[in-house]
C-alpha cells in the first residue's frame, strides 16, 4: 500500500444535535405552511434557516423560538408547544457545551 492514508470523519455528537435541531426546525416549518400559521412562520423564518451552527446563531434560535413561546403559546398547538420545548433543551445543551476541535487521524494512527 502506498503512503496515502484513508481519512474517517464521523458526525460529532454535537453535529447529530445540530442536525436535530435543524430537523425540528424543518417540521414546525411544514407545519406551520400546511396550517397557515402566520405568526409561528414569522419568528421561525426570522432565524432559520441557519447560516452556520455557531453558538451566536443558536443563541438568536433559541431566544426567538422563547418568545414565540412566551408571547404567542395560544397560537401553538401541543406538538408546536412540545417541539419548541424540545428545541429550547437541545440548544441549550450546545450552547453550554461549545464545540471542540477535531483532528482528522489515519487509519491506524494513534492519538497524542
Amino acid at each position: 500500500m502506498s503512503n496515502r492514508c484513508i481519512m474517517m470523519a464521523y458526525l460529532s455528537e454535537r453535529e447529530n444535535v445540530v442536525e436535530q435541531v435543524d430537523s425540528l426546525c424543518l417540521r414546525l416549518f411544514d407545519t406551520w405552511c400546511e396550517t397557515g400559521s402566520v405568526t409561528p412562520l414569522a419568528y421561525l423564518l426570522h432565524c432559520w434557516p441557519l447560516t452556520d451552527s455557531a453558538p451566536g446563531a443558536l443563541r438568536r434560535l433559541g431566544e426567538t423560538m422563547r418568545d414565540l413561546r412566551r408571547h404567542h403559546a395560544d397560537q401553538l398547538d401541543a406538538y408546536g408547544f412540545q417541539a419548541l420545548c424540545e428545541m429550547a433543551d437541545l440548544i441549550d445543551e450546545l450552547v453550554e457545551r461549545p464545540a471542540r476541535t477535531v483532528r482528522m487521524m489515519a487509519v491506524g494512527e494513534v492519538p497524542e
